[in-house]
């Protein structure tokens, strides 16, 4: 007897449990796979049922649940054709500013270093400038700190007007 032996299973269940299934999930399931928004998902599904014409493939079917190999197709179509956004499944690419910041701070040793000994690297740095110099650093950097920078701007202010009335 064949069904009898242990580990054997009928070739049926074989067939079923081994052929591709259409994976239909709800929307917040394919967010949390896709990485992106709920909302972002809602969206989506709602253009590509917004579309005229016929459909190569499903997105959503009539229970407004989510077959994953479509909208990941769908995604990828829209962001190629609209050209905004980030690109599916990368990273954001560094400003240049950033870019720029991130380039010195790699060049400056300074990792494996303790906070005190980066807050007194930077001190240092500071200290080395001539006045007009942190004046500059420190109107530059008022997007940063905006109230330290006015405090200091205030007082740079006002030992120029002294030394301006003393010469004057």
């Amino acid at each position: 007897m064949i069904h009898g032996v242990a580990g054997m299973s009928k070739p049926c269940e074989d067939l079923s449990q081994n052929m591709p299934q259409v994976a239909w999930l709800p929307k917040s399931a394919v967010a949390r796979i896709e990485r992106i928004n709920r909302r972002t998902v809602q969206r989506t599904c709602r253009t590509w049922e917004s579309l005229p014409g016929t459909r190569d493939y499903l997105v959503t079917d009539s229970k407004g649940r989510v077959n994953l190999e479509g909208f990941r197709r769908f995604r990828s179509f829209t962001k190629q054709i609209e050209r905004r956004g980030f690109p599916v499944g990368k990273k954001r690419a560094a400003t240049g500013p950033w870019r720029e910041l991130m380039k010195r701070l790699k060049d400056q040793k300074s990792f494996g270093k303790t906070y005190e000994e980066k807050i007194n690297l930077i001190r240092s740095e500071i200290e080395s400038m001539t006045d007009t110099e942190q004046g500059v650093f420190l109107w530059d950097a008022g997007t940063f700190c905006r109230q330290a920078a006015r405090d200091y701007v205030v007082a740079f202010a006002k030992t120029v007007r002294q030394y301006q009335q003393q010469a004057g």
